[in-house]
């Protein structure tokens, strides 16, 4: 016959095994932020396969010349399930500066402020243009850089040799882990 004592120790044994075994712990709550259109969008998007911030700033050139990719990336992932969000990083970037950076670029995701930087913050973003995936709990499943078209400040490839943001989103997709889930990023830092 097992002993009282014995028998408590077991079953609490037991229940911190099963609760190991799932996910025990609750999905993040999204946080809202103002899009620049003025509509509100909860980051992380929980109906969403994942959710992608691509940080810049509007002075940047390195993260204004990505925007025909970042264009790219949407179109291609966001009817699969991926968000795309951009990020402005500027602290003090006014609405009309942020209307006209949208239509000189012509992004098609939402476009956010973020004047508190709580997404770099989150995130760990030190450049732009840096991309950060979260999952819909909220995890960072990866961050860096978009391709290697830029692989350092001052050198520029016509093509990109690596596409870690797609090969990243492409792996989510399938189920599988990222390969690599951390790159630099070349551009301008975040003040």
């Amino acid at each position: 016959m097992i002993a009282a004592n014995t028998m408590f120790r077991i079953l609490i044994a037991i229940g911190c095994l099963l609760l190991a075994a799932t996910d025990a712990s609750p999905a993040a709550q999204p946080d809202t932020y103002q899009a620049v259109s003025g509509k509100d969008v909860q980051i992380p998007a929980q109906q969403a396969k994942a959710t992608v911030l691509v940080f810049v700033s509007s002075t940047c050139p390195i993260a204004n010349g990505y925007a025909p990719e970042i264009n790219r990336l949407t179109e291609a992932y966001q009817e699969r399930g991926i968000e795309f969000c951009l990020v402005h990083t500027e602290t003090d970037l006014t609405q009309e500066e942020a209307d006209r950076h949208l239509k000189d670029f012509g992004y098609k995701c939402a476009v956010l402020f973020d004047p508190r930087r709580k997404l770099v913050k989150q995130t760990g973003a030190t450049i732009t243009p840096e991309a950060a995936v979260l999952s819909p709990q909220g995890k960072l499943l990866y961050r860096g850089r978009i391709d290697d078209r830029f692989p350092a400040i001052g050198i520029q490839r016509d093509k990109p040799t690596k596409t870690e943001l797609r090969d990243a989103l492409d792996a989510i997709l399938a189920g599988k882990e990222i390969a690599v889930p951390r790159t630099k990023a070349a551009g301008c830092f975040i003040e």
